[in-house]
């Protein structure tokens, strides 16, 4: 009984309380559940760097977050502890490309895909229309805001390696004998070129085939002419040139070398038949399509337009800043741009007619320009008052270069100028021109106002005519005003001597009055000065004579169909008719489309 008594003391008393098992894994299961509840409150950052070109996943780039770091897998994933506050993932790139940051704020998940670009641009370069690979070629990459890479010479097998080549570059290639070049890069690493050599060969034909010599090829300020065997080399040629070629008595053509290292032209012939418009002709609709209308009917095939008269005006808005700070711009109430799509579209070759020295309104604004009196210190004016600007004046020649090629903006074919001389009438001994005055000094001034013009307009592929007296055929030196044929001619496309028979005096070609043989004043004329100078006979484009005036025969279809077959004759590519009035002898011409 004891012993039972022992026994149920220890049941009660004596025997140890023991804690339940299931309790002890519910806690553990709850600090686990909570540990990954924490760790979805503050999750990972994650993502991926891959190549920003080709989108392959770059290995071993480290990226940073505040203070840790993680480096790129084998497929570029990333995984790093989240920052405890607004902090910047930054990427350190290996070598070849640029690294990149971007901004992270705290306490947003984040997987975030990060691109890095490349920094490195091989490739070979060689030279066109060949495969051999060319040494000592200088490349450079730039980028939009003029950031550059390595300069970098190509070696003996043409092989390039640029580093640190920015974004958005662009590729220049240079070496000494190649035009220069650029190439946008874009996303290319390797990149090979083939470069032109800076000298440009070709030959002009005209559309028979024939070579065209003394034909004139431009690229800007560069020029060459043509060999009698239509040959040309045109050294210094830059990458995206245009190159113009132009020759008299046919229409000037413009091409682009592109990637070619020879480049030949085949010009059309051009043979001018042209009449005369007065501002008011051109302006007043009645007037302008009634010459039109003729134009239409008969063979006339172009229209010398006033531009800028003897008054000094241009009959357009000018946007040359000199003639709009003088005044001189008076647009007469027509719209050139319309007027000469209008001609166009009926196929009228258009010529800007610009009366050059005879200039009250520069003369007046700028005395500086202006040919002064000796005796009174003042302007020099003519006979009737009028002043003339100074040709020996470079400031002249280049506002009217400006002026010539203000109306080429506009749509014009061609420029002619007038009064390219030295006035002849007034009180010639108070003359005063600022140098000495004799034939030297006026056929220079003359020659280099041309040239100045000329190289201008070749550029543009406009050819330059200029307006002559008749007798400067005959004489060879320049009767006081400048000009002189043979200093003339290798600056002018169309020599446009005013040939009129009731202009030369009695006795001249052994004729009592010359008036009364149109046919033969004309053909003499062209005769003598053609032979003074070369290819006269595609230079040489006369004023004929559609009025009467003086002593002797009236004009009328058959003296002016003469003076027109006279120009056939010489051989001319070309003939203009004026009269002032602008009332034309429609019985002299051919109907359209009769040989």
């Amino acid at each position: 009984m004891a012993f039972g008594r022992d026994d149920a003391s220890f049941g009660r008393r004596g025997r140890r309380r023991r804690t339940p098992a299931l309790p002890i894994f519910m806690s553990v299961a709850i600090i686990g559940v909570a540990a990954v509840f924490f760790l979805w409150l503050r999750p990972i950052v994650s993502g991926t760097v891959t190549d920003a070109y080709s989108g392959a996943p770059i290995a071993g780039v480290t990226v940073t977050l505040g203070d840790a770091q993680a480096t790129t897998d084998r497929q570029g994933r990333f995984t790093l502890p989240p920052a405890r506050q607004d902090a910047t993932l930054t990427v350190t790139p290996p070598e070849g490309y640029a690294g990149t940051e971007r901004a992270l704020p705290h306490g947003a998940a984040r997987n975030v895909r990060l691109t890095i670009r490349p920094t490195t641009l091989s490739g070979t370069v060689r030279r066109l229309g060949s495969e051999v690979p060319l040494s000592g070629i200088t490349l450079h990459a730039v980028g939009d805001a003029g950031q550059q890479s390595t300069t970098v010479v190509t070696d003996q097998q043409g092989h390039y390696i640029l580093q640190h080549v920015p974004e958005n570059a662009r590729l220049v290639v240079e070496g000494p004998g190649f035009t220069p070049k650029g190439v946008a890069i874009g996303q290319n690493t390797a990149l090979d070129l083939d470069v032109r050599p800076d000298i440009l060969k070709g030959v002009v034909r005209a559309t028979t085939g024939a070579p065209i010599a003394k034909a004139s090829i431009s690229i800007g300020k560069l020029n060459v002419q043509t060999g009698p065997d239509g040959a040309y080399e045109l050294d210094g040629v830059p990458d995206g040139a245009q190159v113009v070629a132009n020759a008299p008595g046919f229409i000037s053509q413009t091409l682009s070398p592109a990637d070619k290292v020879t480049l030949d032209f085949t010009l059309e012939p051009l043979i001018v038949r042209a009449i005369y418009l007065t501002p008011d002709s051109f302006a007043r609709d009645e007037k302008f399509n009634a010459l039109l209308a003729l134009a239409d009917r008969t063979e006339i095939n172009a229209m010398v337009i006033d531009f800028k008269d003897e008054t000094g005006w241009l009959f357009n808005d000018s946007q040359v800043p000199l003639a709009r700070e003088i005044g001189a711009a008076h647009p007469n109430g027509v719209d050139f741009q319309a007027r000469l799509k209008t001609l166009r579209e009926h196929h009228i070759y258009a010529i800007a007619r610009i009366v050059c020295m005879l200039d009250p309104t520069l003369a007046t604004a700028h005395p500086e320009l202006a040919a002064h009196n000796s005796k009174t210190g003042g302007i020099w004016k003519n006979n009737n008052g009028v002043a003339w600007v100074n040709a020996m004046q470079p400031g002249v020649w280049q506002y009217l270069t400006d002026v010539a090629l203000d109306a080429v903006n506009l749509g014009f074919n061609e420029i002619q100028f007038d009064y390219v001389r030295f006035p002849t009438d007034g009180d010639m001994e108070a003359l005063d021109l600022g140098a000495p005055d004799n034939i030297t000094t006026r056929t220079e001034a003359i020659g280099k106002f041309l040239k100045t013009a000329h190289d201008a307009l070749a550029a543009r592929g406009v050819p330059l005519g200029a307006d002559i007296f008749g007798i400067v055929l005959w004489d060879k030196d320049d009767n006081g005003i400048g000009q002189q044929l043979e200093t003339l001619a290798p600056y002018l496309d169309y020599i446009c001597p005013m040939v009129y028979p009731s202009h030369f005096a009695p006795g001249s070609m052994g004729f009592d009055l010359p008036n009364d043989h149109p046919y033969d004043v004309i053909l003499q004329s062209l005769q003598r000065g053609g032979g003074r100078i070369e290819d006269a006979q595609r230079k040489f484009r006369p004023w004929l004579q559609d009025f009467s005036f003086g002593p002797g025969i009236d004009y009328g279809p058959n003296e002016v169909r003469a003076q027109i077959q006279a120009t056939y004759d010489f051989g001319s590519t070309g003939w203009m008719l004026w009269n002032a009035s602008n009332a034309f002898t429609e019985g002299a011409l051919k109907p359209k489309g009769q040989p």
